[in-house]
């Protein structure tokens, strides 16, 4: 007999697939099996990063049920528009959740998003509510919108000085405002008025590690080696996107690609299956920002061997903790002034940062392995 619950697994996975993702929604959204488990419920957007937060909790339905007697359903937040009337298709699972988590796309805007979650508290007020936000940028633009009707506010990263969420940023984000005044480029200081009451309110749930094929890498993949190195970097780096965006990607990678006598990756476009295999082969992993601090080549190097260079990423944290200077990568300034020393000096003392590979990779191992996210998760279920 088919168990149900990996099935769940086997459908969060291809949530976003084209042909069986449609199979894997009608799934995922169906009613709940039982009456005397808690009920959650998954408000999630249709992006790629969104699923990386919702598969771990089907991945750990064993772990969550033992513990909570929980299960979970999840809705594409697109199909709630306007009113949420008692013949809407999801009405009845609202109505019957317990927990609901509330996932969109940071474009929604405060408009949108206070119509859906007054329409969701009009169907089930008792529900405890709480937002899910996947978004590259480190900073809260919605928390004010959001803020009267969630208890909580969970994000992939948190400022550890909570005095940055009430900054004003060139551009809106930490990253736009540094990199504007590093290359020159106007920007207007944007203030998200965040309330100073939803800090108490934040909490933290994995980066991208708990995505499907991460998980699947660190439960069934090998310590990484030293040997079989090709390249000394890989340094695979996208430019095109904002001004501040394409300013910084192609500083970066005129750095590395000036540093003579490396070994670096080649231009060419490769598959996504390529890419793991070229990084398995490189000693280290050159990893500026993107729209955000958090990468998907962050844990692709870590579960391949890599070490990671990366912009200082001290003023974030993040769960579990990956990002600890000269333990799990070596930082560099986020103007790329120290790169090459950098470079040099992990390639001249291999054996000795090579640790920095061993210790992220058990870090990632141990998280997934230990179903460390039934105790980081463990909040949603407080009275």
């Amino acid at each position: 007999m088919i168990n149900p619950h990996e099935i769940d697994i086997y459908a969060a996975e291809n949530l976003l697939a084209t042909k069986k993702g449609i199979i894997a929604r009608k799934w995922l959204s169906r009613k709940y099996s039982r009456k005397d488990r808690r009920r959650i419920l998954i408000f999630y957007n249709h992006v790629e990063t969104a699923p990386a937060q919702i598969f771990p909790f089907y991945y750990y339905w064993n772990s969550l049920d033992r513990r909570f007697s929980a299960e979970t359903r999840c809705v594409d937040i697109s199909n709630i528009t306007g009113h949420i009337g008692k013949y809407h298709p999801y009405h009845n699972l609202i109505k019957a959740a317990d927990i609901i988590l509330i996932q969109p796309w940071f474009t929604i805007g405060n408009d949108k998003i206070k119509e859906i979650l007054e329409g969701i508290s009009a169907i089930n007020s008792n529900a405890s509510m709480s937002f899910l936000d996947s978004y590259a940028h480190s900073d809260i633009r919605l928390a004010r919108a959001v803020n009267p009707y969630i208890k909580y506010y969970i994000k992939k990263s948190l400022f550890r000085d909570k005095q940055s969420y009430f900054r004003k940023f060139g551009g809106g984000t930490i990253l736009d405002d540094y990199y504007d005044g590093l290359y020159e480029i106007d920007s207007e200081k944007l203030d998200w008025n965040v309330p100073e009451d939803i800090i108490p309110k934040l909490r933290l749930s994995p980066n991208f590690l708990t995505a499907a094929r991460f998980v699947r890498m660190f439960r069934t993949g090998g310590a990484p080696k030293m040997d079989g190195k090709l390249f000394d970097v890989q340094a695979r780096i996208g430019t095109k996107g904002s001004p501040w965006y394409q300013a910084m990607r192609n500083d970066a990678l005129r750095k590395i690609e000036g540093i003579a006598g490396l070994r670096v990756s080649p231009k060419t476009k490769v598959s996504r299956a390529e890419f793991m295999k070229e990084l398995s082969a490189s000693k280290l992993c050159f990893s500026p920002f993107g729209y955000g601090e958090l990468c998907w080549r962050d844990i692709e190097a870590m579960a391949t061997g890599a070490i990671l260079i990366k912009p200082n990423m001290d003023h974030l944290e993040t769960l579990p903790d990956l990002y600890q200077a000269g333990v799990t990568y070596l930082p560099c300034r986020w103007d790329f002034s120290d790169l090459e020393n950098i470079v040099h000096n992990a390639l001249s003392n291999y054996e000795k940062h090579f640790e920095c590979s061993i210790n992220s990779y058990d870090i990632c191992r141990d998280y997934i392995n230990n179903d460390k996210f039934i105790n980081d998760i463990s909040f949603i279920f407080d009275e």
